[in-house]
């Protein structure tokens, strides 16, 4: 049996919950089908444990009452209680397509579940004895366990005594009121099944991912559903979820468990996690503290996106989690507010925002912010934010950043100081003591992650090697390491005029040879146009996968003022810039279109760097920035890796260090 959390003893339980635990595991212990999932909070439901087994599913409230005669005190309340939180659990699990199966009268839940109150100070003897009535006799066998309940069916004196006054077996009384109609040829949980439970009821230690399979025709076939007198008490909710889930590891839920209040900062290297992290440990905090509102903000309006749409999957959409974007803060807060918001000046917006919250004509306040992506925070919003915090309490509340230096990509890490880096005499929080770096990397494969590795030490030597200073460089290009093998990183060497067909060649060979659907190749550039060179790269892809029927999406806003697809939404191939597709992941990355890169200001020869000498900040600047860029770019490869180069290695530094990097691989 799987524990989860496996540290349970960081949780706040009590002596009955631990022994009950430690019933489970040791009469499940070779069961590997079964889990136990601990101090869960779903749908606004507070510290329920979760047991699953190839029995069906079971929610285990604690609840502590030491005398057994105020059972009949209790009694009305606690049973309209458990109606209530069965039906909430049982809309909740259903919104999954995949946990449900179809009738000729509806969709119905397709395993058994039901739902126990685990008395922690009462035991099965005092409910044995107890002279109770007959209403509150059968609400203790259909709805209670105790304390010193334990899974007795094996023992012959218990089977010949069942029915005088034994209402102790756990086994028997945790399955003992399934009154939901459930698949009769279920046969317990698949790995997959778990998953899919856990991201109803638990989604701060899961990842969704959109399914890319097209309908199965055998969803359309009827399963036989056994007939249940009280059925009409479930509602089936109209809204399906149709996602594949992936299960956070035992270490990523060990971080979620551990969190504090107060501040944190994660730093981390691409494929991290962090972003997981960050939104578990909102996830986790709101359901501990469902009367306080939280926000989780980023930079990018892709990255908002896909957290919106985990949000909804979770179920937190209309909870007390909100998302977006920094701008989009400003845009809501300014309404609110009365104040005119100008959608074309960012600069005014910020200004007007900034005196405004002074004045106290900005009201809202969040007991908790979390900020991804805090590397392409200017120092002044992430100032900005922590005013937003309802108070400064010490340890009252929760204020997480994360990043990665490396994809400092637009300059608001420039020299001196990160965002997070305060001064000594600032009100602004410290993270002395309250850092966390994650040394894994769950996106890259083996053969990805090597070559990132090697890119980086070559960086390094350049910046070395021509006097380039590099800021934070103790947190810049952390490395973590991967376990998933794949190909290893592919360079195709083009020319300006045939490199759209190269893409399309790339796409039909992953597509077709590697079965990767098309929905998780991304095709990334620096730059969607590059007039001083005539170069006009996205437009010239657009055309080419047109020509070849190959359907596409965009990450960022078309020239003719096409909004970006919505994540979770979309059908093809994607199209982005590297800014654009920052804290996303796909399957296979396509890098292109880098001939412009170092053209203005003439950092694509050695020689010029060589004879620079790190004397021209500008210069420098643009190195790094190009340096990071190709970073975070080739960083969104799940599996599949391919640059398209139009230059070779002698005519731009920026081929020779991508080539060099795969040739350790």
């Amino acid at each position: 049996m799987k524990v989860i959390p496996f540290r349970y003893d960081q949780l706040d339980i009590s002596k009955s919950e631990k022994q009950l635990i430690e019933t489970l595991k040791s009469s499940y212990e070779n069961n590997h089908n079964s889990h136990l999932l601990l101090g869960t909070s779903p749908v606004g439901i507070s510290n329920l444990h979760v047991f699953i087994s190839d029995s069906g599913l079971v929610f285990i409230e604690p609840y502590s009452i030491n005398n057994i005669k105020l059972i009949n005190v209790i009694r009305p309340g606690v049973e309209a209680s458990i109606v209530e939180n069965k039906k909430k659990l049982y809309n909740r699990l259903t919104q999954h397509k995949k946990l449900k199966v179809k009738t000729q009268d509806g969709q119905f839940l397709k395993f058994p579940f039901t739902y126990k109150i685990f008395l922690t100070e009462i035991s099965g003897k005092d409910a044995a004895y107890a002279k109770l009535s007959n209403e509150d006799k059968v609400f203790l066998e259909q709805y209670c366990i105790y304390k010193d309940s334990k899974p007795t069916e094996d023992n012959m004196l218990f089977k010949l005594l069942k029915g005088f006054n034994q209402t102790n077996d756990l086994s028997e009384a945790m399955f003992s009121n399934v009154d939901n109609p459930y698949w009769k040829e279920w046969k317990g949980f698949s790995e997959v099944d778990v998953n899919n439970i856990l991201q109803m009821i638990s989604p701060e230690y899961t990842i969704p991912v959109p399914d890319d399979e097209e309908e199965d025709e055998q969803e359309e076939n009827l399963y036989d559903i056994n007939n249940i007198e009280n059925e009409e008490i479930y509602r089936v909710c109209e809204e399906d979820f149709n996602v594949n889930v992936h299960r956070l590891d035992d270490e990523q839920i060990k971080i979620i468990n551990s969190m504090r209040k107060g501040n944190q900062l994660i730093l981390a290297c691409a494929g991290s996690g962090k972003s997981v992290i960050l939104i578990s440990k909102a996830f986790k905090a709101a359901s501990l503290h469902t009367d306080k509102d939280f926000l989780i903000l980023c930079y990018n309006r892709n990255l908002a996106q896909f957290y919106n749409w985990k949000m909804s999957i979770a179920g937190y959409r209309e909870r007390n989690v909100v998302s977006m974007t920094f701008h989009k803060l400003l845009q809501k807060l300014l309404q609110e507010s009365g104040i005119q918001y100008d959608r074309m000046d960012h600069e005014s917006n910020f200004e007007k925002a900034k005196k405004a919250l002074v004045e106290g004509k900005i009201k809202r306040r969040f007991y908790g912010i979390f900020l991804d992506e805090i590397q392409v925070f200017k120092p002044e919003w992430y100032e900005f934010c922590y005013s937003l915090l309802e108070n400064h309490k010490r340890d009252n509340y929760f204020f997480t950043i994360c990043g990665d230096i490396s994809q400092n990509i637009n300059r608001n890490i420039k020299k001196g100081k990160a965002p997070w880096q305060a001064s000594s005499d600032s009100d602004l929080p410290k993270y002395t003591g309250r850092s966390l770096r994650i040394e894994k990397n769950y996106r890259n494969s083996i053969e990805i992650n090597n070559m990132m590795q090697n890119y980086m030490e070559i960086s390094k030597s350049y910046f070395k090697k021509y006097n380039i200073p590099l800021d934070n460089e103790e947190d810049s290009y952390l490395v973590g390491k991967a376990f998933r093998k794949s190909e290893k990183p592919r360079i195709v060497l083009s020319d300006r005029f045939k490199v759209a067909d190269a893409v399309v060649d790339e796409i039909k060979r992953l597509n077709i040879e590697k079965k990767v659907p098309l929905n998780r190749i991304c095709i990334l550039f620096p730059y969607r146009q590059h007039k001083l060179v005539k170069y006009y790269i996205m437009n010239w892809i657009q055309n080419k996968l047109n020509e070849n029927f190959i359907d596409y999406y965009q990450l960022i806003v078309g020239q003719d003022g096409t909004l970006p697809a919505m994540y979770g939404n979309n059908k093809g191939v994607a199209i982005s810039t590297i800014e654009s597709s920052l804290g996303l992941d796909f399957d296979a990355v396509i890098l292109t279109g880098l001939l412009p890169m170092g053209y203005m200001l003439n950092t694509k020869k050695e020689r010029i760097l060589e004879s620079n000498n790190g004397n021209n900040d500008d210069k420098n600047q643009d190195f790094v920035d190009n340096v990071n860029k190709i970073y975070t770019a080739c960083t969104r490869a799940r599996d599949y890796l391919t640059v398209i180069l139009e230059e070779d290695e002698g005519k731009s530094i920026y081929s020779k260090m991508i080539i060099d990097s795969t040739k350790e691989v």
